[in-house]
């Protein structure tokens, strides 16, 4: 029976100061922390964030295939569950740090569905952690929602298949998992009658944030990478608003 634990650590979204208290005590104590990074990227944004919180545990650097190819991306969660099992099954505290939030579009929810598969007795815990989405709110000098308000969270792909009547169900819209789908998400807010509403917040709790707001988006570059997410607030909501 294994005698570790495995858990998973929100680790805010890049700010060190915006980690939360819980998450510093688990990677204080923690015996290893596994580091999730892409295949394309030299070295860990996460590691980045806790370096200055990590009290000599093993780091572990673990790869992902962002490839389209299901089994590649299946292939690397395995290879990961099997060595997080190892190290628990030697009585280890594992703890698996991710940007943001464990639940929010994050590997850890994939990794971890593996580890309880393979030690159904293994104890696996959450610690949340603030999501990219209130960080870019407080970056941007907006709130989310009030009142009655609905919001959604899209990933990029996905709102370009809507047509222009589904953004009157929504008073607020969260745009992510953008990358090389920029252009094709600038053109369709263009086409929509939305760019003017549109805000993109790139890295959001870093020292390099930065804000681009409505027409200056039609000067950016194609792809703004990993740490880019966008605000899409209707004009009608604008104007309940300035009532």
């Amino acid at each position: 029976m294994s005698k570790g634990e495995f858990i998973g650590v929100g680790i805010g979204p890049g700010d060190p100061e915006l980690v939360t208290v819980k998450a510093v005590e688990i990677i204080k104590r923690a015996d290893a922390i596994c580091l999730p990074r892409s295949k394309n990227k030299v070295e860990s944004i996460a590691l980045s964030i806790i370096k200055s919180y990590c009290n000599g545990a093993k780091l572990i650097d673990m790869v992902y295939s962002m490839a389209h190819d299901q089994k590649k991306r299946v292939q690397y969660w395995q290879e990961h569950a099997e060595t997080i099992c190892s190290m628990c099954d030697e009585g280890q505290t594992v703890a698996f740090v991710t940007l943001g939030d464990p639940g929010l579009y994050s590997t850890f929810a994939y990794v971890s569905e593996l580890v309880r598969h393979m030690r159904p007795q293994l104890p696996i815990q959450i610690i949340p952690g603030i999501s990219s989405v209130p960080a870019i709110c407080a970056a941007a000098g907006l709130s989310l929602a009030q009142a009655d308000e609905c919001v959604t969270i899209q990933p990029c792909p996905q709102i370009l298949e809507k047509n222009g009547q589904w953004w009157n169900q929504f008073d607020c819209v969260v745009i992510m998992k953008i990358g090389r789908k920029f252009p094709l998400l600038i053109q369709y807010l263009s086409r929509n009658n939305l760019l003017k509403e549109a805000i993109l917040v790139k890295n959001a709790g870093f020292e390099n944030c930065l804000i681009i707001r409505a027409e200056e988006l039609l000067q950016c570059t194609n792809e703004q990478g990993y740490l880019a997410t966008m605000i899409v607030r209707p004009q009608k909501n604008l104007e309940k608003e300035s009532v």
